[in-house]
């Protein structure tokens, strides 16, 4: 949790549970490249929170109701300080105060996943038959594919428990399982004595 100072007023911010995250980087999707890469020195305490503003700026010219799906989940996730009390923001700030919050909002919900080293390797391809799979809406099977293999609970994604960035890991993790065990298949099968 972030406090910092826009606009003559103090603000704090909350962690996003999973859900949350996976709807603001759906909504992000069109400005995601200029945030990649983004990393720790960047957490509002640390580095420039202008260079993280400067990479949403793109969100301005997004569509009308993405920019203020957007804006409102930035919004719930921060309080501001009034007479020495912590309260959600009742109305919408100015847009230089928006910006400020979206960039620490973002920094601290997304900073660790855009820093993550993803695995990366050539898949050895599947040989068997092909079909086409169906998935959830919004590519939320990817969030859920974790909570199917055993690995987190359900609520651990509503309830704040786990970040998008272990989700992520956890899927990298899955990635590697499944493509280790595809290429001990495919060297058992050429293996196998020819009758």
């Amino acid at each position: 949790m972030a406090e910092f100072e826009a606009g003559g007023t103090r603000y704090r911010t909350r962690s996003l549970c999973v859900f949350d995250q996976w709807q603001l980087l759906f909504r992000l999707r069109p400005i995601l490249p200029a945030l990649h890469g983004m990393d720790h020195s960047l957490r509002c305490n640390h580095g420039e929170i202008s260079d993280i503003t400067k990479a949403l700026a793109p969100l301005l010219r997004a569509k009308d109701d993405d920019m203020r799906s957007v804006f409102r989940l930035l919004i719930g996730a921060c309080e501001q300080s009034v007479e020495e009390a912590w309260t959600g923001i009742g109305k919408m700030p100015p847009l230089v105060v928006l910006m400020t919050i979206a960039a620490v909002v973002v920094s601290e919900n997304f900073g660790a996943l855009f820093a993550m080293e993803r695995v990366k390797f050539d898949p050895i391809g599947y040989s068997g038959p092909v079909y086409k799979p169906v998935s959830m809406p919004n590519g939320e099977d990817w969030l859920f594919r974790p909570v199917l293999r055993g690995l987190c609970k359900l609520e651990s994604l509503y309830d704040g428990t786990l970040r998008i960035e272990q989700i992520a890991k956890a899927n990298d993790a899955l990635d590697v399982e499944e493509e280790n065990q595809a290429r001990m298949r495919k060297e058992l099968e050429r293996a196998k004595p020819k009758r």
